[in-house]
């Protein structure tokens, strides 16, 4: 009985370990995830930033 109960523990213990490695995974995953949207984001902030230095430049040349 006791033998099977240890059995039964390891095996609970790697599904934590499991858990956690995809948990962490997971995490990682969703930080690079927010990264790259702050990325793309500040790029379409200095596109949208030039678009308006280019319009403000046309107008002045008209």
């Amino acid at each position: 009985m006791a033998k099977s109960r240890t059995k039964a523990e390891n095996n609970n213990n790697k599904g934590s370990v499991v858990t956690l490695l995809l948990d962490s995974s997971f995490r990682k995953l969703e930080n690079e995830a927010i990264a790259w949207r702050r990325e793309k984001a500040a790029a379409a902030v200095e596109l949208m930033a030039a678009a308006g230095s280019l319009e403000t430049r046309e107008k002045e040349l008209r």
